[in-house]
């Protein structure tokens, strides 16, 4: 815990699952507050309850059945690595409209289209692995040998999947998470975005084991 001087700070009430975090809120960074405009919802000055309903919804029941598949093969060998896809969550149709949607992803598309392409300042991040971008089929995707091409999805797509995969998966920790999402979709700060949603989790701070703490005796000098 910390100390902070606020200055012109809004109160508002929270509703009760939603009691375990923050209680002011300027701009909530936190995961579980995401949604499509990145603020937490908010209707009469009350923040709304949390929607369990995730951005990405499940194409067909049947990818729900595979998925819970999946997760039970997991506990039966946890050895053995998950074998869902992005199709467990989204169609290419779905994928190309969320690309278009997002301003920067959209931006970026139209740059690649010119040869010898140069990235603008506010497109700077993207470019360490600006040669490892390319366009398929109207849509941005990533490729890193010997690894098969993922599609670039926007930061809500990516907390989505995320929580729901940390979520089905015991909680996995950020390492496992990271893998396991690279290899269906990539986002150009993916490790430090899921280690934000692992380190923010509360079900994983209260199962995190903290190093005890001994306080050496002090022993009071006196002189004359």
């Amino acid at each position: 815990m910390g100390t902070a001087r606020l200055s012109g700070v809004k109160f508002i009430l929270l509703p009760d699952d939603m009691m375990f975090s923050c209680a002011i809120i300027v701009r909530l960074k936190h995961p579980r507050f995401y949604s499509h405009r990145h603020s937490p919802p908010v209707e009469n000055k009350f923040v709304l309850p949390v929607n369990t309903e995730p951005y990405i919804k499940s194409i067909s029941p049947e990818a729900d059945k595979e998925f819970d598949a999946i997760f039970n093969k997991i506990i039966q060998d946890v050895d053995d690595r998950p074998e869902f896809t992005l199709e467990h969550f989204i169609n290419d149709l779905d994928l190309e409209h969320l690309q278009s949607s997002n301003k920067e992803l959209r931006n970026l598309k139209k740059i690649m289209r010119c040869p010898d392409f140069k990235l603008p300042n506010y497109l700077s991040h993207y470019n360490h692995i600006k040669n490892k971008l390319s366009i398929i089929n109207n849509i941005i995707y990533f490729t890193k040998e010997p690894y098969p091409p993922v599609p670039l999805l926007p930061t809500n797509c990516i907390i989505s999947m995320a929580l729901r995969i940390h979520d089905k998966y015991s909680h996995c920790g950020r390492d496992k998470l990271v893998d396991w999402i690279r290899t269906i979709a990539y986002h150009v700060k993916l490790s430090e975005l899921l280690n934000k949603i692992c380190t923010a989790c509360p079900i994983c701070l209260l199962k995190k084991v903290h190093p005890l703490r001994h306080t050496p005796p002090t022993i009071k000098i006196q002189t004359t």
